[in-house]
């Protein structure tokens, strides 16, 4: 039997193969899309790394429905219940992809606005709430760069 943990270290990506349907036969190709979603979205955090194991879960498991779904079309034709029930498993999976790939995309864009502020002041991170909405970074962005600057008078 293929050794499952390949590349599949839950201290690095935060997930568990355990709960992952991965047939022996297709452990290339999942540490494959493992690695590349690891690359392009480069988790950090706890926050991250759970919203990364759920689009990886959710991602596999959108890849399962459309092989179950091409054979139930090929089997028993587009009306059938195999094929219904297979396009809404797809479609569950689709949603929770796109809202944790959403929500990590916000914490990540937020994260770097913090970074920006702190590196055009000179300074620690603001004290911002971990989850606040990107919307208010943005806006609070804004406000800074539209401020002028005033400094004080060094005294002596």
């Amino acid at each position: 039997m293929t050794d499952l943990n390949l590349n599949l270290d839950s201290r690095k990506h935060g997930i568990d193969a355990a709960q992952l349907a991965i047939h022996p036969a297709e452990v290339h190709e999942f540490n494959q899309l493992l690695d590349g979603l690891y690359t392009d979205m480069r988790p950090t955090g706890e926050i991250q790394r759970l919203l990364f194991g759920q689009i990886l879960h959710s991602g596999w498991n959108m890849r399962i429905a459309r092989k179950h779904e091409a054979q139930a079309l090929l089997k028993f034709g587009p009306a059938s219940t195999s094929v219904q029930s297979t396009m809404r498993f797809y479609r569950d999976n689709e949603r929770t992809f796109y809202r944790a790939l959403t929500e990590l995309r916000n914490l990540q864009t937020e994260l770097a606005y913090r970074a920006t502020l702190a590196e055009q002041e000179d300074a620690t991170l603001p004290d911002v709430p971990p989850l606040v909405r990107t919307a208010q970074v943005h806006k609070q962005v804004r406000q800074t760069a539209a401020e002028p600057v005033l400094r004080r008078p060094a005294t002596q």
